[in-house]
């Protein structure tokens, strides 16, 4: 049985889906949870993920963590692993993920561990709006260097963009094509924050232009009704929780009651810490401080400044909104302000279902590219252009070793003949202290040493490198060639 997965990552959750034999993907629910909470606590003896390290977490707990993609920036932190392990904080996301994937292999019933499935396992990373292009290489690289060979690391809104490019109908009015379009813009919603993308094509696998509008993914009304039921709450109750990290945790609750025509309502509100009460929202007063707002458009706004960017006219540009933006007054905004607008409302399995299965898609938006044949191109365009004799080309440097070449006298194809006395051996490099007063005249032709120096004349000056003399004229004679000798006295007569 085959068993493929994807994993959709964002900063503060995670989801999972999978597939067996090819068919369609479902959500895998961990610990009764379809939206896994980026939580971890690990101190060597236990790992957990999800609600029961948030709660750690929420609690002061030590070894406990959240926030991963800011916790890295940190290169010394580090975690505990089971076997005792102190391991770099970057590892922390993949045995967080393995440890999800481990459980539901177990209700697979597959009998084998992500362990031993690393290298086999069809594994899709897909990156949510609020993930980096740098960060989606970092954690590609680590779960290549951790033994996922099959892996895919994919920007979601890249998947979205080419799965509703191929549908059959055309999303815009009186666009056949994608192709006819000049940019698009995708806007998306996170944790309160707004994010927009804008796309040069949708060939390109991460947007050119990127830009977060914090806390503006929410009609202003709605966040001010999530304040008040925290305030009214906290207040109530004592909690010791956070307003900036409840606020965006109500907003969903606050989506509710937003557009609800009652003058005033109760809404019974739970914080993180288990503090409860049963608030009264008066929309007479949300109102009002409504209209007293400045920033009231600003989510519009920071939609018109990427479209000014992008230098496109509006007929040549396509909005995309993702099903995560719940504000109707910023959708209407859009829509009265934009030609092309489509609110994608299709399941996000649906998107999966399609585009997983196509290769070009799928290898056009992959972050790490696969690597088939490529090795042998490699070896062969190194055989191809490195002659063999070159690595051999540092031996030349080895010439200047033909000063030496004036020792080749001594060499045995020319001894000495035995009854002459031997020859003063010549070498350039010679310099002994017991020179004779010589002159010793390099040779032109060094393959032939210089015959033996006559002995100096008399009274004649040598001079040497080391001395200067002068010889004397010998006690004896001069020689040369032999007088006859005296012809005897003569003889006395007698």
């Amino acid at each position: 049985m085959s068993c493929d997965v994807i994993v959709n990552i964002e900063r503060t959750n995670i989801r999972v889906y999978y597939s067996q034999n090819k068919n369609s993907y479902k959500v895998f629910t961990f610990d009764n949870n379809d939206i896994i909470p980026f939580y971890v606590f690990s101190d060597g003896i236990s790992f957990e993920v999800g609600e029961p390290a948030k709660i750690k977490f929420k609690n002061h707990l030590a070894n406990t963590f959240f926030d991963f993609f800011n916790l890295v920036k940190d290169s010394d932190l580090t975690y505990t692993f089971l076997d005792g392990e102190e391991k770099e904080i970057s590892f922390l996301i993949v045995n967080t993920i393995e440890t999800i994937l481990n459980s539901l292999f177990k209700k697979l019933i597959l009998g084998k561990t992500i362990a031993e499935l690393r290298d086999k396992i069809s594994l899709n990373l897909f990156f949510s709006s609020d993930i980096t292009d740098d960060e989606i290489n970092f954690v590609s690289s680590l779960f290549i260097k951790y033994g996922f060979k099959n892996g895919n690391y994919i920007y979601q809104n890249f998947l979205i963009l080419n799965y509703l490019n191929n549908k059959s109908k055309s999303i815009f009015k009186g666009i056949n094509s994608f192709e006819s379009l000049k940019g698009f813009i995708v806007i998306d919603a996170l944790n309160n924050d707004l994010y927009i993308d804008y796309f040069e094509k949708i060939s390109k696998k991460y947007p050119k232009i990127v830009e977060i509008g914090k806390e503006l993914a929410s009609d202003p009304k709605v966040k001010i009704i999530a304040k008040e039921l925290y305030n009214e709450t906290a207040d109530a109750t004592g909690s010791l929780t956070k307003q900036e990290t409840e606020v965006p945790l109500l907003i969903p609750l606050a989506q509710k009651y937003a557009e609800s025509t009652k003058s005033e309502f109760r809404v019974k509100v739970t914080l993180s810490d288990g503090q409860q009460k049963n608030v009264k929202i008066k929309m007479s007063q949300i109102n009002e401080i409504v209209s007293h707002l400045s920033n009231y458009s600003k989510d519009f706004d920071l939609v018109n400044f990427i479209f000014k960017k992008s230098k496109i006219s509006n007929p040549e540009i396509g909005f995309i909104i993702n099903s995560n933006v719940k504000s109707n007054s910023f959708i209407d905004n859009l829509k009265s302000n934009f030609s092309n607008i489509y609110y994608v409302e299709d399941d996000i399995i649906d998107v999966y279902d399609d585009v997983i299965n196509n290769k070009s898609i799928i290898n056009l938006g992959n972050f790490i590219t696969k690597k088939e044949n490529k090795p042998k191109l490699n070896n062969s365009s190194n055989v191809k252009f490195s002659a063999p004799s070159r690595p051999q080309a540092p031996s030349r440097p080895q010439a200047p070793s033909r000063p030496s070449a004036p020792s080749r006298p001594s060499a045995p194809s020319r001894p000495p003949a035995p009854p002459r006395p031997p020859k003063p051996s010549f070498s350039p490099k010679s310099n002994s202290s017991t020179k004779k007063s010589i002159i010793q005249k390099p040779s032109s032709a060094p393959s032939r040493p210089p015959a033996p120096p006559r002995p100096p004349r008399p009274g004649k000056v040598v001079r040497n490198s080391e001395t200067k003399k002068i010889s004397t004229a010998p006690s004896k004679a001069k020689t040369g060639k032999k007088l006859p000798p005296p012809p005897p006295p003569p003889i006395p007569k007698k």
